[in-house]
């Protein structure tokens, strides 16, 4: 892994790990719904986190913006 690599890497963590909307909505389900459910939730947060980060890594914004040109828009 390179430096440039390993630097995105270490600020996707930070972005990921920081406290926003979607940890207060944990913690809310879990005071009114129970453990179990907020971690389902939890487990939603974190997947859907590493799909946008694997589709950023991949340049999908790149992908679409060319998609959008090959269909005139």
């Amino acid at each position: 892994m390179d430096a440039n690599m390993a630097a995105a890497f270490a600020v996707y963590l930070v972005g990921t790990a920081s406290p926003g909307p979607s940890n207060l909505a944990i913690m809310s389900v879990a005071m009114e719904q129970g453990r179990s459910r907020a971690l389902s939730l939890a487990a939603g947060v974190v997947l859907g986190s590493v799909c946008w980060g694997m589709f950023a890594a991949m340049g999908f914004a790149a992908l679409m913006r060319n998609s959008l040109r090959w269909r005139g828009g």
